[in-house]
């Protein structure tokens, strides 16, 4: 089973893509600097899930640094800047989203 890394400091939107991750294995950021730091080594998948402020930007370029894979996740709407364009993807679609993670969990395992 894949382990996703869900960076968002916004509880409804972290819960919104949680709750939709039925089956897979989440970590969020309200854990502790080291049990953040083993939660994203761990991960195979993060996804930053927008509004979110530098700290999960810094999990997602962390992320993306470790060449795992991210995904953006704009569930407001309107908050996509173009630094995000060096994720993997980029989407308002919950669908669209839940469809990526299950490819990239095919290509993990």
């Amino acid at each position: 089973m894949a382990k996703i890394f869900v960076a968002s400091p916004e509880h409804r939107w972290r819960k919104q893509v949680t709750d939709a991750l039925v089956g897979h294995t989440t970590a969020g950021t309200e854990i502790e600097f080291a049990a953040c730091m083993d939660a994203m080594n761990a991960a195979d998948i993060c996804i930053l899930v927008l509004p979110s402020g530098p700290a999960a930007h810094a999990q997602a370029g962390y992320m993306r640094g470790e060449e795992k894979a991210v995904f953006v996740y704009d569930g407001n709407g309107g908050e996509v800047l173009p630094i995000h364009q060096m994720f993997d993807l980029v989407t308002d679609d919950i669908d669209v989203l839940l469809q990526a993670v299950e490819e990239e969990v095919a290509k993990v395992h």
